[in-house]
C-alpha cells in the first residue's frame, strides 16, 4: 500500500470514528434534554389538575402558616392509621397528602437533576414557600410520631437548599 492510499483510508478511519463519536454525545445530551422536558411537562401537568387545584385551595383556606395545632391535629388524625374524626378532616388529609406527595416528587425531579432546578425554582418556589410554613410542622409532626426521619425527606432538603443563606437564586434562566 502506498503512503497517499494509506493516508486516505487513515483519514475516513478517522473521519468515521469522529463522526461516531460526535453522534453518540449528541444523542445522549439529546436523551437528557428530552427526558428533562417530558418531567417538567409531566410535573406542570399535575399542576393543572382540578383535583390538585382543589386540595390547595382546602389547604389555604383552613390551614394558617406556623399553625402548629392545626397540623398537630391533623397528623394525630390523619387517617394513614386510623380514621379521621369527621369528613372535612378526611377531606383536608387527603388534599395534604396529595399536595406533599406532588411537593416531594418536584423535589426529587430536582435533586435527581431529572428536570432544571432553575426552572423549578422560577415556576414553583412561592408554592413551595406557602406549602411548606402551612405542612412543615405536619411533616415534623408525623416524623416524631413515626419515628421516621426520611418522611417527605426531599421536600425538606430541597426548602433547606433554598432557604439557606448561602444560596442565591438565579437571576434568569440559563439555557
Amino acid at each position: 500500500m502506498e503512503l497517499s492510499d494509506w493516508l486516505l483510508v487513515s483519514s475516513i478511519t478517522v473521519s468515521a470514528f469522529v463522526a461516531i463519536i460526535g453522534w453518540i454525545i449528541v444523542h445522549a445530551f439529546n436523551r437528557r434534554l428530552q427526558r428533562q422536558q417530558l418531567a417538567i411537562t409531566l410535573c406542570n401537568s399535575h399542576r393543572f389538575e382540578p383535583v390538585y387545584r382543589k386540595s390547595v385551595r382546602l389547604i389555604l383556606d383552613n390551614i394558617k402558616p406556623g399553625n402548629a395545632q392545626n397540623t398537630h391535629n391533623l397528623a394525630h388524625n390523619r387517617g394513614l392509621t386510623g380514621n379521621p374524626a369527621n369528613s372535612q378532616d378526611k377531606e383536608l388529609i387527603d388534599a395534604v397528602k396529595i399536595v406533599l406527595n406532588y411537593l416531594e416528587f418536584m423535589a426529587i425531579a430536582v435533586l435527581s437533576e431529572s428536570v432544571h432546578g432553575d426552572v423549578v425554582w422560577h415556576s414553583m418556589s412561592g408554592t413551595f414557600e406557602s406549602m411548606s410554613s402551612r405542612l412543615l410542622p405536619y411533616v415534623e409532626e408525623i416524623r416524631s410520631k413515626d419515628s421516621d426521619p426520611s418522611f417527605f425527606r426531599s421536600f425538606t432538603v430541597l426548602l433547606k437548599q433554598w432557604q439557606a443563606p448561602s444560596y442565591k437564586p438565579p437571576k434568569r434562566l440559563r439555557w
